[in-house]
């Protein structure tokens, strides 16, 4: 009976910790899904308005940063939309 609730506990457990968690990519998931150089991107990231990152990963001694891809597209399209305004 014990083990039965026990594993029924930590089921409980990882299905709320998982359910409202959205994927994150990484800048060059990002770049290479809208086929755009990540160094120019970069240089797009540091201008006010751009998306931060939602979270940092720690990966072979560096911070690495990760976006939520609803966000980051809401973002490109509204800079792509500007550049095409300005042309």
């Amino acid at each position: 009976m014990k083990h039965e609730e026990y594993a029924q506990m930590w089921k409980g457990f990882h299905d709320r910790g998982r359910k409202g968690r959205k994927p994150l990519y990484s800048l060059q998931e990002l770049c290479r899904e809208l086929n755009f150089n990540c160094k120019s991107m970069n240089g797009k990231l540091s201008k006010t308005g751009s998306p931060k990152p939602s979270c940092y990963v720690h990966s072979k001694g560096a911070m690495r940063p990760r976006y939520d891809r609803d966000i980051f597209m809401a973002w490109w399209k509204k800079i792509t939309e500007e550049e095409n305004e300005n042309n």
